[in-house]
């Protein structure tokens, strides 16, 4: 008499080889995504906080704004250290890594508006990199997250 025990635990061995590896790319994709969005969501936030504290120490009105640029007493160089290190002041590590003043852009507007724009390099948990099954050219994976902000002076 054959036992069939042994032949549903081969099976099963079999089933799992299938299904594992396409289970760990599931669970790999599904935390990449949600790591785009919390890093968008976090870009998203400083960037407004930075805006509003422009908004409040610039001088305004229907005319174009004046940004002060003057070093670390300027309302523009503070900003920019708001978003990037949630400070004023520059800080030991940024919010984001390899996020920079030069991602940072601050545009006065005619209208009496300060337009902030920022422009993050995205580099996914496998790496900027990727070379498919280990040949040919490398793939490129990191991608820019645009994102801008439109405030007025007060």
């Amino acid at each position: 008499m054959i036992n069939k025990g042994n032949k549903q635990l081969g099976a099963a061995i079999v089933e799992i080889t299938i299904v594992l590896p396409l289970l760990l790319l599931l669970l790999l994709a599904i935390s990449e995504v949600g790591r785009l969005f919390y890093t968008y969501n976090t870009l998203n936030k400083t960037l407004q906080t930075g805006a509003r504290h422009l908004s409040s120490t610039s001088i305004g009105g229907l005319g174009s704004v004046e940004l002060n640029t003057s070093g670390p007493d300027g309302n523009a160089y503070q900003a920019i250290n708001l978003i990037i290190y949630g400070a004023v002041t520059a800080g030991p590590q940024a919010q984001l890594p390899g996020l920079t003043a030069s991602d940072i852009s601050i545009t006065s507007l005619a209208t009496g508006m300060i337009k902030v724009d920022i422009n993050y390099q995205y580099i996914p948990m496998i790496g900027s990199q990727l070379t498919p099954f280990g040949f040919g050219d490398p793939i490129d994976m990191s991608f820019i997250l645009n994102s801008n902000v439109t405030v007025r002076a007060l």
